[in-house]
């Protein structure tokens, strides 16, 4: 089992890694609910599922990216509207961040809508910051910010 130092905004985290079935389990408590973040790997994508009891109520995939500047691409995050506003989505980004860190990856890279001003905001809170979108991708810079955090 690893352990990781708890950050001072939570009660408590920590990660139990299965390695016959290939499963994380990060286990986080806020103040108000009890989420539990269960990763799974299916070929190259990491699923990041967030869950109260039963309950799934959020996910995320994110895709580790190694070579000579190792990286994770978050392709997908999201939490369903009745479970907004309760930092599920604040969760299961800190989880995808602690995991880019264990695992020694240089930044976290995910791509956003302009009109997407709630999830902007989450991500400029979490250290994220706008960067560049490379020239070939014209069509994806009218509409997106490519957003990035540095680790």
């Amino acid at each position: 089992m690893i352990r990781l130092v708890p950050k001072p905004k939570h009660k408590y985290l920590e990660v139990k890694i299965k390695l016959d079935i290939m499963q994380a389990v990060i286990a986080y408590q806020d103040t108000n609910n009890k989420v539990r973040i269960v990763i799974t790997q299916e070929k190259e994508t990491l699923h990041f599922t967030a869950r109260i009891g039963r309950t799934q109520v959020g996910l995320a995939q994110v895709d580790p990216r190694d070579g000579p500047n190792p990286h994770c691409m978050l392709s997908h995050i999201d939490v369903p509207e009745h479970y907004r506003n309760r930092k599920i989505g604040s969760t299961i980004l800190d989880a995808v961040i602690d995991y880019a860190r264990i695992n020694s990856y240089r930044f976290v890279v995910l791509g956003v809508e302009k009109k997407n001003e709630g999830a902007i905001r989450l991500y400029e809170r979490k250290g994220f910051h706008k960067v560049p979108i490379p020239r070939t991708d014209r069509e994806y810079m009218e509409e997106f910010y490519l957003m990035q955090l540095n680790l």
